[in-house]
């Protein structure tokens, strides 16, 4: 089977984060015999075309002069036009730019992947001008805020099947439109944030050599002590992550005696208010802020962390955390996870079994859940070892991408009939 995915966003280079569970799925898809091409705008220092693990990637232009396309990555063409209004004229022309670019491999493909709603307006023009069928996979940034959902409910209604990664996701996209059929399908994680001495198959502590090299040597960057618990957090430092919510529960934890340490991994536009706040509380001391982590320091960082932590809120848009990439990965490494009640956080963590929930914008609760795991390694352990079970389960490349296989042979049968 030949597909044909286009996608507004995708790794420029090898390690990039942008898009990675597209690229994730698109190399399980390969492995499974699958002849893939992907189609994703151009941005500066990518290559027009290459091929990353076997997967065939071209890259378009879509606004002259080419340093001024600014519409696609970055914190994702939403927030990106919500930021600079101006980047709304370039959407024409990348839906566009899209069409044009991918005429060609239109006419040859059995069926067209679009994930994100924007890339699916492309796709839907190519697969009535071709008689090809489109799948849609839609993510939930596209769906706020309002006009942006207003926007995204046509293309939903005409895709062939639309594909949400959490059933979230799934209920937001019924309130916007009638889709024919859909899945609830998630991503999954890149085998290359797994530690490969992670213990699996056992009920050990996660005390392997590696781990234990992992963590002393977080510990030296951070520039504490070996006995301090490290509480971790990595994501876009934008609002939606709550990271202000953890940076009060931190605070609170000092005050009752825990030694404990925040490292902060990402970069975004509250980053400066945030740090004003630890220092505000008195604990800039005990957060440090790591900056954007490259992918090599991904496994390091999970490993050495004690507890990973999603505090994600449901922002002034409406928007919120449709699934948790960043969940998933700490979980995959054995790691003990906090989160909160929102989104599509709930179809990863379990509560009381695979990690701890808690409400969303309460710092008070959330120190109360990290107090319990910081006193409590056996727990810790527990929590560890069933979170790494659930991710290998039902969050594995191979699984997602057989589950895709079904709805593409689903959707090509029904053509047929």
């Amino acid at each position: 089977m030949r597909v044909l995915v286009l996608t507004t966003s995708f790794p420029r280079w090898q390690g990039d984060l942008f898009g990675s569970f597209v690229f994730g799925l698109a190399r399980a898809q390969r492995n499974a015999s699958l002849q893939v091409v992907v189609l994703a705008p151009q941005d500066r220092n990518a290559s027009a075309s290459e091929i990353l693990d076997g997967v065939q990637i071209k890259r378009f232009q879509y606004f002259l002069p080419s340093r001024w396309q600014n519409l696609c990555y970055g914190a994702g063409i939403p927030a990106n036009i919500r930021q600079q209004p101006l980047r709304l004229i370039q959407l024409p022309l990348l839906i566009g730019a899209f069409i044009k670019a991918g005429a060609a491999q239109a006419r040859e493909c059995d069926l067209i992947h679009a994930h994100w709603t924007f890339a699916g307006m492309a796709a839907e023009w190519l697969g009535r001008r071709y008689h090809k069928p489109v799948v849609l996979s839609v993510y939930g940034a596209e769906l706020y805020p309002r006009r942006a959902g207003s926007l995204s409910a046509p293309i939903i209604q005409r895709a062939g099947h639309v594909i949400c990664i959490s059933s979230y996701t799934a209920e937001r996209v019924k309130q916007l439109a009638a889709p024919r059929n859909l899945s609830i399908i998630p991503y999954g994680i890149n085998p290359d944030i797994l530690r490969a001495e992670t213990n699996r198959d056992n009920g050990a502590a996660r005390d392997s050599a590696s781990t234990r090299t992992d963590r002393n040597a977080l510990c030296q960057r951070l520039g504490i002590k070996s006995d301090v618990c490290i509480i971790s957090f990595l994501g876009r430092l934008v609002a939606r992550k709550g990271v202000d919510d953890l940076i009060r529960a931190v605070a609170l934890l000092i005050e009752r005696g825990e030694k404990v340490h925040l490292a902060i991994g990402g970069s975004g536009p509250q980053r400066g208010e945030w740090e004003i706040l630890a220092r505000a509380l008195g604990v800039e001391q005990r957060v440090t802020f790591l900056g954007t982590l490259p992918g090599s320091e991904l496994p390091a960082f999970y490993a050495g962390s004690d507890i990973f932590v999603l505090p994600a809120i449901v922002d002034a848009s409406g928007d919120t955390e449709a699934l948790g990439l960043v969940l998933l990965e700490a979980m995959a490494n054995r790691v003990p996870t906090v989160a909160t009640k929102v989104g599509g956080i709930a179809d990863i963590v379990i509560d009381g079994e695979t990690g701890l929930l808690v409400e969303q914008r309460n710092p008070a609760q959330l120190a109360d859940a990290l107090t319990r795991l910081c006193r409590s390694p056996e727990l810790r352990n527990a929590l560890g070892i069933a979170a790494q079970r659930r991710v290998e389960t039902h969050f594995s490349w191979d699984a997602i991408a057989a589950r895709t296989q079904m709805v593409y042979d689903q959707v090509i049968a029904s053509r047929v009939s």
